[in-house]
């Protein structure tokens, strides 16, 4: 099969921080919204036969969603239409974050490829075979930059510096997608990232530097070091039906099982504690006075490697 040069769509960066507005999708909060107007193809292309048709000889009944995230299927994602001219379906970001680079079109009645004008301002050159003329590359990122976030990077002294970048396991290292912003003598970033934990490093210049400030770090690959950090959530224990209990203690994998290093505090008809976890699961159980006990009112258990059978509590 013969290759040619096609046009792509390729989201930049400046959609993920909301500085240009991309045709096709849009990124609301944790979705993404997809959106199909009418107005934006002139041209369709026949999918069984490679064959060009105006937009004006097509009678739109219904749109598809296909591409990469769903293995190209062609009636997997159906879009709602919302207006005389729009169609729209809106995705979790988590169900397209294995990826940054996806790939994607929309298919009109099962059977034609809408083809985007080649005036959009994020369609760029790339290669595919056969008939597919243009491709929408969708450039993913799961994380984007938020002044309220729960997780700021902040780099001192560099002042001299053009450019700096934040990349790590949040947004699969990409190098272009979150600059940095000067602040006097620093540099800073702030993002919204969901409980757990994470490994980054600046790129100053183009040349990589770990968070000296930061002295939780591991060794990389390269022989260097990756700076940690850990993003935890605010969880609530309860327990009800002991309050004629002395101590009351909760003890789990998130402190290693110090049977008094987290205690319970009485309110009202129950005990309660808050701590704050890190993403993933955890083991658990409640110490009442000197008993240890799962919690009655969770479902969720398993067996440790001990045997022991124990609460678990996920944390996302």
């Amino acid at each position: 099969m013969k290759l040619t040069r096609i046009l792509i769509l390729l989201f930049s960066v400046s959609t993920l921080v909301g500085t240009a507005q991309q045709k096709g999708y849009e990124i609301v909060n944790d979705s993404v919204v997809f959106t199909f107007n009418l107005k934006d193809y002139k041209k369709y292309t026949n999918d069984q036969d490679g064959r060009r048709i105006s937009a004006e000889d097509l009678d739109v009944n219904n749109v598809y969603l296909t591409g990469e995230f769903n293995d190209w299927s062609r009636q997997g994602w159906k879009m709602k239409r919302v207006s005389a001219t729009k169609f729209q379906l809106v995705k979790s970001i988590k169900e397209l974050n294995d990826h940054i680079d996806w790939e994607f079109k929309y298919l009109a009645n099962q059977s034609f490829w809408a083809e985007p004008d080649t005036n959009f301002e994020n369609i760029t050159l790339s290669e595919q075979s056969d008939f597919w003329n243009s491709v929408y590359n969708l450039k993913l990122h799961t994380v984007i930059p938020n002044p309220n976030g729960n997780a700021t990077f902040t780099l001192e002294g560099h002042e001299n510096a053009t450019v700096v970048i934040l990349s790590g396991s949040f947004n699969k290292w990409n190098e272009e997608a979150l600059r940095m912003h000067k602040n006097g003598d620093t540099w800073q970033l702030t993002l919204d990232l969901p409980p757990g934990q994470y490994t980054y490093k600046f790129i100053i210049d183009g040349e990589w530097q770990h968070d000296v400030k930061n002295p939780i770090k591991i060794t990389n690959e390269y022989g260097g070091f990756n700076s940690v950090k850990e993003i935890t959530k605010p969880t609530f224990f309860e327990l009800y039906d002991h309050i004629q209990a002395q101590r009351v203690y909760v003890s789990g994998t998130f402190n290693n099982w110090n049977p008094e290093a987290t205690p319970m505090t009485k309110n009202g008809d129950h005990w309660e504690a808050c701590i704050d976890l890190t993403g993933g699961k955890h083991q658990y159980k409640f110490i009442v006075d000197g008993n240890w006990i799962i919690d009655p009112d969770n479902e969720i258990k398993e067996i440790d490697r001990y045997g022991n059978l124990n609460s678990v509590i996920m944390v996302q």
